[in-house]
């Protein structure tokens, strides 16, 4: 149960994140919506890179922790929600 609580709290902050960061490209240019969809996606692929590389080779994380962070912000901050 405490998984599917972290999982739902790092969905909720991830997919947040990509709202603002898609409001916050949007806003600066006119009809560039794939940009603002690539660059969360290069994002969520470059932390979702360093967390499981840094939770393999220097810092153990806590299952739940990982969850939260992998599957639920990288998830909801990447398309993979939507």
């Amino acid at each position: 149960m405490n998984a599917i609580i972290a999982v739902f709290i790092g969905g909720g902050l991830g997919s947040v994140s990509r709202f603002m960061m898609s409001k916050l490209i949007t806003s600066n240019f006119q009809n560039i919506n794939p940009v603002a969809t690539l660059a969360s996606n290069f994002a969520s692929t470059l932390l979702l890179g360093i967390i499981l590389f840094v939770s393999s080779e220097k810092l153990a994380l806590s299952p739940n922790l990982k969850s939260m962070l992998v599957i639920g912000f990288c998830g909801g901050f990447s398309t993979f929600s939507t």
